[in-house]
């Protein structure tokens, strides 16, 4: 029961992990598409943004009766954030230029 527990944990960081790794990609390049006048990016992106949220809203708000589990879920947010950050610069200076 325990080890079950703890892998349910480890997959919710990890699905948060990921999911955020893409909601900072898409949040900076829709930074550089408002940046640039981009009007099509710029509403793909935004589009994009409002539905990642919703569904990590709508994620965290689920699981936030084990705190246990928020907290293990955290971590995996986070560092998603950082390397989302990372990943979106790379990839917006190719679909935007620099």
């Amino acid at each position: 029961m325990i080890v079950r527990r703890t892998f349910l944990y480890i997959k919710e960081a990890i699905i948060l992990f990921f999911v955020q790794i893409i909601q900072c990609t898409v949040i900076a390049i829709n930074y550089r598409s408002i940046s640039q006048a981009n009007y099509p990016i710029t509403a793909l992106s935004a589009a994009a943004i409002a539905g990642i949220t919703y569904f990590l809203i709508r994620r965290i708000s689920d699981n936030n009766n084990e705190k246990r589990n928020m907290d293990i879920a955290w971590i995996g947010f986070m560092l998603g954030s950082v390397v989302g950050d990372i990943v979106g610069i790379y990839v917006s200076k190719i679909l935007l230029g620099s």
